[in-house]
């Protein structure tokens, strides 16, 4: 590996020094001390005063502080999202929406059933994203009946399924 912790636009802290810290706030001081980063401790928050030599991140202290945030690691696993509470099908527009992703979640996912199958996954949100347009490339057989919903999730996993939206494919 590298011999060297680096960050951008700093220069690389010998794993030497590193290895003769007794403890990870000795480790920190040392990487601090090789940057000339100079911190303020607010608890367990280090706040960025000023970088030496002057650098990218000095121009953005707030991106070196949350580098050194540890209430990162204190803070609750987690969880997988809820499912979305209110889903809405558009035929017209091909569009399967919600008002807001549930607390936690990251994406939507579209899910559909038709008679005699199995549940199949249409497609995949951004990030962010509330209302889910189903391409022309899926398609639906002419009069049979569909139900369709939305499930959420983030890196921990997928939601239970939302409110169903039966629909007759035309």
């Amino acid at each position: 590996g590298p011999a060297g912790f680096v960050l951008p636009g700093l220069p690389a802290v010998n794993r030497r020094s590193l290895a003769s810290c007794s403890t990870p706030t000795a480790a920190s001081a040392t990487i601090r001390a090789a940057h000339g980063l100079v911190y303020k401790d607010q608890g367990s928050r280090h706040r960025l005063i000023s970088v030496t030599p002057p650098g990218p991140w000095s121009a953005t202290p707030a991106r070196v502080d949350t580098l050194w945030d540890v209430n990162i690691l204190r803070n609750a696993p987690q969880q997988v999202p809820a499912a979305p509470t209110h889903t809405t099908w558009d035929a017209a527009t091909r569009t399967l929406s919600t008002t807001a992703l549930p607390p936690g979640a990251t994406r939507l996912e579209a899910w559909r059933v038709g008679p005699g199958s199995m549940p199949e996954l249409l497609l995949t949100a951004g990030p962010g994203t509330t209302a889910i347009i189903i391409p022309a490339t899926i398609t639906f057989t002419p009069g049979d009946l569909y139900q369709l919903w939305l499930v959420a999730l983030n890196s921990k996993g997928r939601s239970p399924a939302g409110p169903v939206q039966n629909w007759t494919a035309v």
